[in-house]
């Protein structure tokens, strides 16, 4: 009878350990549909992705169960970790569900007791495996009970919080760069950039307007001379990276207008050569001034917020060195976070200590990229993400540009035209009118990239 009762403790043990190999695979698979989750346009896919790998831990769980003790350790452990990450949806935060279910998949895959037998915990659970296997008085089963989750805790509450900091510094570096440009916008630079504006209206002022056919070279030159104008109106307000996307955009459609006059195929495409020779040249020289007055225009800010940079670069360092601090693993050896999850915060990590050096020399935009990457690798939000999920996603996406015969198919299109009428000329100069009007906020420059991506 004890032979017969060590041999099914062994193969119960045996096949507890297989299982939840088995269902670590699964809670990794439900970690990654969280992850894809975050990005809002694959959230709906990314939650169903989820919510099917939970289905099968909860059947799976309630199996393994039923292997003797090592199988009632790891399926009540599991089923505490399913109810944390359920929580965690509820909550709203799939970042802690996607470190909850990749905390539950490296617990399932190192398939050990999380507590010892020594000392006769009472019962026949408390002999359990390493009775049968380790012997009483082995060093195993003197171990004592696994801080793993507890300390997984606290990284999990500590990680959101220095999120949370991050975050506010990025607006704060943000914002005291944004009033060093202000401040370096002085009388005599807005003066300049007024002249130059002025100039640039006047040199256009021979192209034609809107109202011929799309495509033609006329359409081309109209839409040229609405981009100018709004390059013009974006030197006024000393805007420099708005106004040179807009001058390139214009600079564009003037070499298409020339193109098409010098080889015209209707009577739209001929435009008067001179007009567009003269256009083209200014649009030109204010780009070459807007490139060397942005960049004069950053220099004096950077100098003006000097003294701010220096400090966030202090508090920069102290996160990153908290950051540190939550990688480490406990005094018996277990990793506070997941592989996975730690990679991803000693790749945050390297983008803080840039971020460090370029605000302690005082460059604060690029001190400023290499904190929003920071930030990017913290939240896992970005269209950006070089994370599995984002490989995933890529792999995806890549039978979609193809079409049934393997041909790649365009992904970018013009603006579609109306029958009979000049909607998309009139949709641009809608656009363009809007993007004149001065709507000031912190969102305002992201808004204008997107409505010239709308243009192009």
């Amino acid at each position: 009878m004890l032979a017969v009762d060590a041999a099914v403790r062994s193969l119960g043990t045996r096949d507890a350990q297989a299982v939840a190999k088995r269902l670590g695979d699964a809670a990794e698979e439900a970690a990654d549909g969280y992850a894809k989750a975050r990005d809002t346009e694959h959230q709906s896919a990314g939650l169903k992705r989820a919510h099917v790998a939970l289905e099968v831990l909860d059947v799976g769980v309630g199996n393994l169960l039923v292997f003797d003790a090592l199988g009632a350790d790891l399926g009540s452990v599991a089923r505490g970790e399913l109810r944390r990450i359920r929580r965690a949806e509820g909550a709203s935060s799939l970042l802690h569900a996607e470190l909850a279910a990749r905390h539950l998949a490296a617990r399932l895959k190192r398939p050990t007791p999380s507590f010892g037998s020594a000392g006769g915990g009472g019962g026949s659970s408390g002999g359990g495996v390493e009775a049968g296997e380790h012997g009483s008085g082995s060093k195993e089963a003197e171990t004592p009970p696994s801080e793993a989750d507890q300390r997984f805790n606290e990284v999990a509450e500590e990680l959101d919080q220095l999120m949370r900091e991050h975050a506010a510094l990025i607006e704060q570096v943000d914002r005291d760069l944004s009033e060093a440009r202000q401040a370096a916008g002085t009388e005599e630079l807005q003066k300049e950039a007024a002249e130059r504006a002025a100039a640039l209206r006047r040199a256009i002022e021979n192209l034609p307007r809107g109202g011929s056919r799309e495509g033609t070279g006329r359409a081309a030159a109209a839409l040229a001379r609405e981009h100018a104008a709004a390059m013009a109106e974006r030197l006024e307000r000393l805007e420099f990276g708005e106004a040179k996307e807009s001058g390139g955009t214009s600079r564009g459609l003037l070499e298409e207008a020339q193109k098409k006059a010098r080889e015209p195929r209707s009577s739209s495409d001929l435009t008067d050569p001179a007009a567009l020779d003269q256009a083209k040249r200014e649009v030109e020289n204010q780009l070459a001034w807007a490139e060397e007055a942005a960049q004069r225009m950053a220099r004096d800010a950077e100098q003006r917020a000097r003294q701010r940079l220096a400090e966030a670069a202090e508090r920069e360092k102290s996160i990153e060195r908290r950051m540190g601090d939550l990688t480490k693993p406990t005094d018996k050896g277990e990793p506070a976070l997941p592989e996975q999850a730690s990679e991803r915060l000693e790749q945050a990590r390297n983008a803080m200590r840039e971020a460090v050096g370029e605000l302690g020399n005082g460059r604060g935009e690029r001190g400023l990229e290499h904190q929003r990457e920071a930030q990017r690798l913290l939240e896992q939000g970005s269209s950006g993400r070089t994370t599995d999920g984002d490989k995933e996603q890529s792999e995806e996406a890549k039978p979609s540009e193809e079409s049934g015969n393997g041909k790649k198919m365009q992904s970018k299109g013009p603006v579609p035209g109306a029958p009979g009428k000049n909607r998309a000329e009139e949709f641009r100069r809608r656009v363009l009118e809007g993007l004149a009007k001065d709507r000031g906020g912190r969102l305002d420059p992201a808004v204008r990239r997107y409505a010239d991506g709308l243009l192009e």
